[in-house]
């Protein structure tokens, strides 16, 4: 039968719900950020310390029914956000860790990344307005990653707890297929789609620049995105020391 893919915020679903969608559900995508209170009340993401500890304490829910049930999970957190400190890192690899130990044939990805900051926005005002955060001002269409967060925590910093919780996913064959069902480009430099090993089918276009993603083709090509993925690894793992975290 058709699965969905559901999208949610973490202090939203209802975790008694979750088994009754496992038939249906092919992968459940939660909005967390952080573990950070600190860097949640900074967000506007809870309004005090106890919204906070349900905010938690739900969050963990989920994630356990989801493993329980078979549903592959994928989490989203933000590191380096304006105004954070290492032990607001910490705070998140703690959880990560918690949570980590539960495991199921579902698997779970921990979707981290560098926070960007864009003009007009909010936050772009609120980082403007704290004296040590540093960050790309590259206009609207930039990366705008924020490289100091604060005045002591460096980028450099922020890139190894990113890889330490990213790193504590657990990359089951069933999250692969989902994975790559629905997002086939996953984890893939924009070079590799030029890579020899695409047959003719898969591209359009007298210099193979048009990628096909009709029928056929699309299947083919994912048949190819594992041996792709391992070709091109060290190339992102390069990619990301120096510029951001892309999974």
């Amino acid at each position: 039968g058709m699965k969905i893919n559901f999208e949610t915020r973490c202090d939203v679903l209802d975790p008694s719900i979750i088994p009754q969608i496992a038939d249906t559900c092919g992968m459940l995508a939660l909005g967390f950020e952080s573990a950070s209170y600190k860097t949640l009340r900074r967000m506007n993401k809870v309004k005090d310390r106890a919204h906070y500890q349900k905010y938690i304490s739900n969050t963990i829910a989920i994630f356990k029914e989801a493993v329980r049930n078979g549903i592959p999970i994928m989490v989203f957190m933000i590191a380096g956000y304006p105004g954070d400190t290492e032990e607001d890192l910490e705070e998140s690899l703690l959880f990560a860790r918690e949570l980590s130990k539960n495991e199921g044939h579902g698997g779970y990805v921990f979707k981290i990344g560098e926070c960007r900051v864009y003009p007009k926005s909010k936050l772009y005002d609120i980082s403007f307005s704290l004296p040590d955060v540093v960050f790309d001002n590259d206009g609207v269409f930039g990366h705008n990653i924020v490289r100091q967060p604060s005045k002591d925590l460096k980028f450099e910093t922020v890139l190894a707890y990113m890889r330490e919780i990213f790193n504590l996913s657990n990359n089951t064959p069933k999250l692969q297929t989902i994975l790559s069902n629905m997002i086939p480009f996953f984890r893939l430099p924009a070079n590799s789609l030029m890579d020899d090993m695409i047959p003719d089918a898969c591209l359009r276009g007298n210099n193979r620049e048009i990628f096909n993603v009709h029928g056929e083709s699309l299947s083919t090509f994912r048949e190819l995105v594992p041996k792709l993925t391992e070709k091109y690894k060290k190339w992102m793992s390069g990619q990301r020391s120096t510029r951001d975290l892309q999974f």
